[in-house]
């Protein structure tokens, strides 16, 4: 429920504030159709820690046109550290094939994929 508080949830999009953990994968890869970073000046830290043992997830930008930048592949049981800026979006998708994350980042965050 803290997580809830913290985070708006709303057609799979995340708006997150403090910290998000992601579960074992459940959907295909990432839809980000109509998704377009913000320019903002507000920097933000990001931080994704890949809990699982057993595969690595990638990290993509969605920029202000809507175009998808691969920015890392973050190993299995690895943490990772991106600055970012306020009203960016972000999408985790893992080796296997599927989406664990797409959110938008409002303060510095941690985002924990399981």
């Amino acid at each position: 429920m803290a997580i809830l508080k913290r985070a708006l949830v709303l057609a799979g999009l995340l708006a997150a504030s403090a910290a998000i953990t992601v579960p074992a994968a459940a959907a295909p890869l990432c839809n980000t159709a109509g998704l377009k970073s913000s320019s903002s000046s507000n920097a933000r830290q990001l931080v994704v820690v890949n809990t699982p043992t057993n595969r690595s997830t990638d990290l993509y930008w969605i920029d202000q046109q809507g175009k998808r930048k691969f920015y890392k592949t973050i190993a299995a049981g690895a943490r990772f550290v991106q600055m970012t800026f306020q009203g960016h979006v972000w999408v985790l998708e893992n080796n296997l094939g599927y989406c664990d994350a797409i959110f938008v980042v409002d303060s510095n965050l941690d985002v924990v994929v399981r």
